[in-house]
C-alpha cells in the first residue's frame, strides 16, 4: 500500500505587518556594520479553522537601543489536505506534522522578507545592508509556533 501525501501549498497573502522607515539621523557612517545589531524573528501559525499556515517573519537592525529600521511581514499559506498533514492537540498543546514542508515555508518567507527589504530601502543609506543570510535548518531552529482560532 502506498502512503504518500499528495501535498498542495498556495501562497493565499502577502502583508506588510510593520515598516519603520530609516532614521538618517542614527545610521552611523560606513563602519555602520561593526555598530549595528540585526535581529530576525520567524512565527508560524496554525489556522486550522481556515486550513492557513501563516508565518511571521521580521528583521530590526539598531545601534545600541535606537532602532534605525524594521520591517515584518506575514505570508500566508493554503494547505491541503490540511487535516491530513496538520495535527493540533490544545490539551497538550502540540502540533505534529505528517510531512516535513514546514522548513520549505520558513525559507519561502524568510526570502520574502529579504525581497521586501531590498526594495523598501533601495536608495537609500540602508541599501548597503541586507538581510542576513539563512538556512532553512537555522530558520527552524528560532522558529516558534501558534495556534489561532480565528
Amino acid at each position: 500500500m502506498n502512503s504518500e501525501i499528495q501535498i498542495s501549498l498556495e501562497i493565499a497573502s502577502i502583508t506588510e505587518e510593520g515598516f519603520t522607515p530609516v532614521r538618517i539621523d542614527c545610521v552611523p557612517g560606513k563602519d555602520a556594520k561593526n555598530h549595528m545589531k540585526v535581529s530576525t524573528q520567524i512565527l508560524t501559525e496554525v489556522d486550522s479553522k481556515n486550513h492557513l499556515i501563516k508565518i511571521h517573519s521580521a528583521v530590526k537592525y539598531q545601534v545600541q537601543d535606537v532602532i534605525i529600521l524594521s520591517l515584518a511581514i506575514c505570508v500566508s499559506y493554503r494547505v491541503s489536505p490540511f487535516n491530513e498533514l496538520i495535527s493540533v492537540d490544545r490539551e497538550k498543546k502540540q502540533i505534529s506534522f505528517s510531512a516535513d514542508f514546514i522548513p520549505t515555508l520558513l525559507s519561502t518567507t524568510y526570502d520574502t522578507l529579504r525581497g521586501v527589504f531590498y526594495e523598501k530601502t533601495k536608495g537609500t543609506i540602508m541599501s548597503d545592508f541586507s538581510v542576513p543570510l539563512s538556512s532553512p535548518s537555522m530558520l527552524a531552529s528560532f522558529n516558534r509556533f501558534k495556534v489561532v482560532d480565528e
